[in-house]
C-alpha cells in the first residue's frame, strides 16, 4: 500500500484533534502502512513498539516482516488485542508486556538488552509525566542529557524515543509519529 502525499496528508487532517485520557492520539492503518513501507530494512529480526496502544505500527510491521519477533509495550492492558486478533496465525511472533515504557529496567523487564532492536517505532502520548530520576538516566544512555535546558522540561515523546534510541542497534531504523503536528494541531 503505498499512499500520496496529497492523500496521505487529507488522511491526517481528518483525525480527530483530542487526545484519550492518557495523552494518546491514535495512528490510522493508512499512516501506519505507509510509515513502516518508509522503513528501509529488508530482515529485521525485532521489531518494537512502545505505547502501542491498538498497535496500528506493529500491526503494519508484522503485515511487512512476516519473520520478524514483534515487542510490544503499553501501560494499557486492552493493547495487544487488536495485533492478536488481526495476525492470529501460527507464524506470528509477538509478545505483549504490560508495563510502564518508561522504566529505566525496560530492558530487563521485556527481555531484551540494550542495542538489540532493529526497528522501533512509537506514536507517544503527548503529556509531560511527572519527572523521576530514572529519565535522566535514559536521556544519558540516549546521549539527549544536553537537549534540553532543563531535564525536567522532557515531555513523553522526548522520553519515549530516547527509550527507543536506548534498545536500538547501532544503524538502526526507528520512526516516531508526530500526530499531533502532523494533523495541525499546536
Amino acid at each position: 500500500m503505498t499512499a500520496s502525499p496529497s492523500g496521505l496528508r487529507q488522511h491526517l487532517t481528518r483525525s480527530g484533534q483530542h487526545s484519550d485520557p492518557w495523552g494518546r492520539y491514535y495512528t490510522s492503518d493508512e499512516v501506519s502502512h505507509s510509515l513502516i513501507e518508509r522503513i528501509e530494512v529488508s530482515k529485521p529480526k525485532v521489531v518494537l513498539e512502545l505505547g502501542s496502544g491498538s498497535g496500528a505500527l506493529c500491526s503494519a510491521a508484522a503485515s511487512r516482516w512476516h519473520d520478524a519477533r514483534l515487542v510490544t509495550v503499553d501501560v494499557d492492558r486492552q493493547a495487544p488485542k487488536r495485533l492478536d486478533a488481526e495476525h492470529n496465525g501460527p507464524s506470528l511472533k509477538h509478545s505483549h508486556f504490560v508495563h510502564d515504557a518508561l522504566d529505566e529496567a525496560l530492558s530487563d523487564k521485556i527481555g531484551l538488552r540494550l542495542g538489540t532492536v532493529d526497528v522501533a517505532v512509537c506514536n507517544p502520548p503527548y503529556i509531560r509525566p511527572r519527572w523521576r530520576s530514572d529519565f535522566g538516566k535514559i536521556l544519558e544512555d540516549a546521549g539527549l542529557s544536553g537537549a534540553l535546558a532543563s531535564l525536567r522540561d522532557a515531555g513523553a515523546d522526548l522520553l519515549f524515543l530516547a527509550q527507543n534510541l536506548r534498545l536500538l542497534r547501532r544503524n538502526a531504523k526507528g520512526w516516531r509519529v508526530d500526530w499531533p503536528r502532523c494533523a495541525g494541531i499546536p
